[in-house]
């Protein structure tokens, strides 16, 4: 079924580009890192206003009310509007259940300190202001080609928790296939992971279980299973072990984007070894210290992984306790952690420490 294209207001998009462009400060900075999101200089330009403002980087910022400060709210207000600007607490807290890290590395790593989340958030508001001059609206962008239009899983998600009727009505016909005129996406799939809307994740985990399901979809909802909250990955994960369908590349690739580990290729009883660890240290607290001074490599990871899904900063006493081991492959598991973390804040602050 083709989807009818999306409609990008970019007139009046550059009118306000403009206006608020070249003028000093947030708002300007701003604007210029929502129209050139890939852009390094664009960010820096951000970072170093950011840090003007808070008088510290924002990795030091360590809650969303900190961060979310007058003059960033009155900033995403002046590039869209005030009842816009005022859906972005809750878009934030939403976004720090997730995993910190939105890159190809990414890891199921969490933190309740905002610094971990800091860029990624940033990231997050500049999506939502070019979002925010599409002629469609959420429920409009449901049935368009809505693929490439960034952000949108993100409000998606803030509508699927808020159980708007209508929204969450064409998602569920969405996932079923029944009379849908929305199609299910890789997109509208995130954003039922992220909100964390019990009844939609349900029925995904249903859809996972089906015969027929293809290999692709079913990549698809693995891969994204880590971007809410951790007790939505330990349900998908429970019913990939319960359901065996680690014995699909799909669920091994799936795998090793959440933990690292590069068993990509691997067999399919590596794989069910490794998501059976999983579970064990994102289930069990006394499992992940056990496994912590186990002379199995392979425990001792998942031990510290475990942690990281829960709070990355807990990680910090004990990658001390691993790289102070005289033995030289506690040493390098805890280095091979600390790289696999995609944090340059965690790796810097440990790298710092060992000076």
């Amino acid at each position: 079924m083709e989807r009818p294209k999306t409609d990008f207001d970019k007139s009046r998009w550059e009118e306000i580009y403009q206006k608020y462009s070249r003028r000093p400060g947030v708002t300007a900075a701003l604007a210029e890192y929502a129209a050139y999101p890939y852009n390094n200089t664009a960010f820096s330009g951000l970072w170093q206003e950011l840090t003007r403002l808070y008088r510290k980087s924002p990795l030091q910022v360590s809650s969303p009310s900190e961060f979310w400060s007058p003059a960033l709210v009155k900033a995403v207000a002046s590039l869209t509007d005030g009842d816009y600007a005022a859906e972005f607490p809750e878009l934030l807290t939403m976004r720090m259940e997730g995993q910190f890290s939105s890159s190809p590395y990414r890891r199921s790593y969490r933190s309740g300190d905002f610094g971990y989340s800091a860029s990624e958030c940033l990231a997050m508001i500049a999506r939502l202001i070019r979002l925010f001059y599409y002629k469609q609206n959420t429920y409009e962008l449901l049935f368009c080609d809505h693929d490439y239009v960034y952000g949108y899983e993100d409000l998606l998600a803030l509508a699927l928790r808020r159980n708007h009727p209508e929204i969450t009505a064409a998602v569920k016909e969405a996932i079923y296939g029944e009379n849908a005129q929305a199609l299910l996406s890789r997109t509208i799939i995130e954003a039922i992971i992220i909100s964390g809307n019990d009844s939609l994740i349900e029925d995904l985990l249903k859809l996972l279980t089906a015969a027929r399901l293809q290999e692709g979809l079913r990549q698809q909802i693995l891969e994204s299973a880590d971007k809410g909250s951790i007790q939505t990955l330990i349900r998908i994960l429970k019913l990939s072990l319960s359901e065996d369908l680690f014995r699909y590349s799909s669920a091994i690739r799936a795998l090793d984007t959440w933990t690292g580990l590069a068993y990509s290729n691997d067999r399919p009883a590596i794989a069910r070894k490794c998501a059976a660890l999983a579970l064990e240290v994102l289930t069990d607290k006394r499992k992940r210290s056990e496994y912590l001074d186990s002379d199995d490599h392979l425990e001792a990871y998942f031990a510290l992984w475990g942690e990281g899904c829960h709070e990355i900063a807990v990680c910090d006493h004990l990658i001390v306790k691993l790289l102070e081991d005289p033995r030289h492959s506690r040493q390098v598991l805890g280095w091979f952690f600390i790289r696999r973390s995609d944090s340059d804040r965690f790796a810097m602050y440990q790298a710092s420490k060992r000076l």
